[in-house]
């Protein structure tokens, strides 16, 4: 503890430009860590750890635990020990692009349809949704409406 303190007094006891130095190398050490685990990270490795994960999505860590904990992301424990948490690449890059947004000119591709026809027909495939949702007639207005089976 005493070695500590006397490395910060000496540091504070150099001159301000050779700080300065010490500081812009130490960026650039941070810098290269980061170029360094991202190259790692683009070399498709399959499993991955919440550090990886981190860096893949932008979400914090303290989010992906709280994603990890409701069982909102799918992720896998070592069957031994089980303390730390693995995902697997392709299942979260699926996680992140699950929830599409559409775009004006297929919201408007829709309601032309719609108006024309009478039925809702979304423009992408019906292929697209999972076998595990079925239709339901709706009350009163006829729409269908997808419900989990």
């Amino acid at each position: 503890m005493i070695i500590r303190y006397l490395i910060y007094f000496l540091i504070l006891s150099l001159p301000p430009e050779i700080i300065l130095k010490f500081n812009k190398m130490y960026d650039i050490t941070e810098r290269l860590d980061k170029i360094e685990r991202l190259t790692l990270l683009a070399a498709k490795k399959r499993a991955l750890t919440l550090s990886d994960i981190v860096l893949l999505t932008g979400l914090s860590s303290s989010h992906i635990y709280k994603l990890c904990a409701n069982k909102s992301i799918p992720y896998y424990k070592a069957e031994i020990g089980g303390k730390i948490s693995y995902f697997d690449r392709d299942e979260i890059e699926d996680w992140l692009l699950h929830r599409r947004i559409k775009t004006n000119t297929e919201v408007e591709a829709e309601a032309a349809n719609y108006t024309v026809t009478g039925k809702f027909r979304p423009a992408a495939s019906r292929a697209d949704v999972p076998a595990t949702l079925n239709t339901v007639k709706g009350k009163g207005n006829g729409h269908k409406k997808t419900s989990v089976s």
